[in-house]
């Protein structure tokens, strides 16, 4: 049996209305690399219904994606255009928010305006607090930025926002503190999933929320959970070697069972402390769990949880099949329900429906 990603989309629907309910605060969702590889198409049309309006992608070419749902959605892009792509944008749709990160990009929209007069440009001014990445960390400069910016009635300085780098961000929100009092932005967004659920103090009055979306924590809900039948369990003898430069070598006195699942690199990073040996691109090595397990069960998160005592962690995904419930057999084919029904998960929805 080949993966299998199950997206359950009523837990989706749960984690927003609990996040919401959890921080009193409107969302912002942010659908880069493809709804974290969960498909667009998809995801993009449960939160609009849920009543998001919002959304941050990274750059230009995901907006080509979404020209399908854009009505009703508000998109920021992160990343700096250049100034031919601020008039792909604008023409995709006029509900873009231009990410300022510079003055150079203060500069390009500028030129961009002088060129196109666009009928109404909004912007938001991100702030470096400590990632280093992309973003102001002179309050001069932004003063200067927002001066600039203002000089053209056709442009609304509408938001700011920074990205914490740190789990525990009171210095850099402290920073952060500092800037938005130079303009009197309406939305204002810095909190992201690591600071919802560790409680960090909220500033401003949107959140701007990914994996936290799709992930378990004390608020949410698990979302997507990797199926997948080993393709053999195998014996390793005191002293036996596996895999590629026989890395992984058996030193206990005891046999050691070892499933061969079918989830290389080429469809994610699986949590080392799960898999022995070197990976290979379609395969993977692990340490049998039990004996009853029919099915590995990987849960993607940002950070680790415990299932069965066992640590496991599932980062990328996009190169596995995927499958959209809503409530069970909604969309699962019959073929397949005979087998997702070995899953305990599975097990109770299809009790509960």
């Amino acid at each position: 049996m080949n993966p299998v990603m199950l997206v359950n989309l009523d837990n989706l629907i749960y984690n927003i209305y609990s996040i919401k309910d959890h921080t009193k605060k409107e969302i912002i969702a942010v659908i880069k690399s493809d709804a974290y590889g969960l498909n667009v198409k998809h995801i993009v049309p449960i939160l609009k219904k849920c009543g998001i309006k919002f959304f941050l992608i990274n750059r230009l070419y995901e907006l080509l994606d979404l020209k399908t749902y854009l009505e009703d959605m508000k998109i920021i892009i992160y990343e700096s255009l250049k100034i031919n792509e601020y008039k792909t944008a604008y023409q995709l749709t006029k509900e873009v928010r231009f990410t300022i990160s510079s003055l150079n990009d203060v500069y390009n929209i500028i030129q961009f305006i002088n060129q196109c007069n666009p009928t109404l440009i909004f912007v938001h001014i991100f702030i470096d607090t400590g990632m280093h990445r992309f973003g102001f960390n002179n309050q001069m400069i932004v003063k200067k930025a927002i001066d600039l910016l203002s000089n053209y009635k056709n442009i609304i300085i509408e938001g700011i926002y920074t990205h914490y780098a740190k789990k525990d961000p009171l210095n850099e929100l402290t920073e952060f503190l500092k800037y938005i009092y130079l303009y009197p932005f309406t939305i204002i967004h810095s909190s992201s999933s690591r600071q919802i659920i560790t409680n960090t103090p909220i500033i401003g009055n949107y959140i701007r929320i990914g994996m936290l979306l799709y992930s378990q924590s004390s608020i949410t809900k698990n979302v997507v959970s990797v199926l997948t039948k080993p393709l053999k369990t195998i014996l390793l003898e005191n002293g036996d070697s596996l895999g590629y430069d026989l890395e992984y070598k058996n030193s206990t006195c005891e046999k050691e069972e070892i499933d061969i699942i079918p989830l290389g690199y080429y469809e994610g990073m699986i949590e080392k402390d799960l898999v022995v040996g070197k990976r290979c691109m379609n395969h993977s090595f692990i340490r049998h769990i039990n004996n009853t397990s029919f099915f590995l069960k990987i849960f993607p998160i940002h950070d680790k949880i415990i299932n069965d005592n066992y640590y496991k962690k599932f980062m990328s995904y996009q190169n596995i099949k995927k499958v959209y419930i809503s409530s069970y057999g909604t969309n699962i084919s019959k073929v397949n329900q005979k087998i997702f029904t070995r899953s305990k998960q599975i097990r109770k929805r299809k009790r509960s429906h």
